[in-house]
């Protein structure tokens, strides 16, 4: 289990655990999420889990639309940030303007704090005591994903899955034995 995001570093601790040979399951938080993960990893990256809260969810039809207009603008797709970024620019704007003017910070943030948005990460919105972003399945949900055969596969919450966990069949490069997670 590590818990160093740069995905680099991701790499390098999967491609050793690769050539070890050592039976065992690979979780690496949020770094495999980045496409330098897969291509420094290879092979490697087959059966690693990892899991990511909040950022664009690709299987949200908000997500896709927004994705194919920027494309349709930019003849590009906007890297992972892009989306999230115009939507939060949006929601400012919007609150803004509600109350009257940007430069009152603290209003804008009290609007802000009231709203609940679906957005590309899912639904936004605060908890009213401590500030902070709901998050969970209804709100903006912990994604688990696992690499098969270089293929980033949703595997939890259930709501987004692509697929279920797997136990890999080869970890290590050796063959392991199947069993229940």
């Amino acid at each position: 289990m590590s818990t160093d995001y740069p995905a680099a570093n991701a790499a390098a601790l999967a491609r050793a655990f690769h050539r070890s040979k050592q039976r065992a399951l690979l979780f690496i938080q949020y770094g495999p999420k980045y496409p330098e993960f897969l291509a420094l990893a290879g092979d490697a990256a087959d059966g690693v889990v990892f899991n990511v809260l909040g950022g664009p969810i690709e299987a949200l039809d908000l997500t896709q639309e927004l994705r194919h207009r920027f494309y349709a603008t930019y003849g590009d797709y906007p890297d992972r940030y892009g989306l999230d970024v115009y939507l939060a620019v949006l929601l400012y704007a919007e609150a803004a303007s509600a109350v009257g003017s940007p430069w009152d910070t603290e209003a804008v943030g009290r609007h802000i704090g009231r709203l609940r948005r679906e957005m590309t990460q899912g639904i936004v919105s605060f908890d009213p005591d401590t500030h902070l972003a709901r998050t969970g399945d209804a709100a903006v949900p912990m994604q688990w994903f696992q690499y098969r055969e270089g293929e980033k596969v949703c595997f939890a919450p259930q709501a987004l899955a692509a697929g279920t966990f797997e136990v890999p069949l080869s970890v290590g490069g050796r063959e392991s034995h199947p069993n229940t997670a």
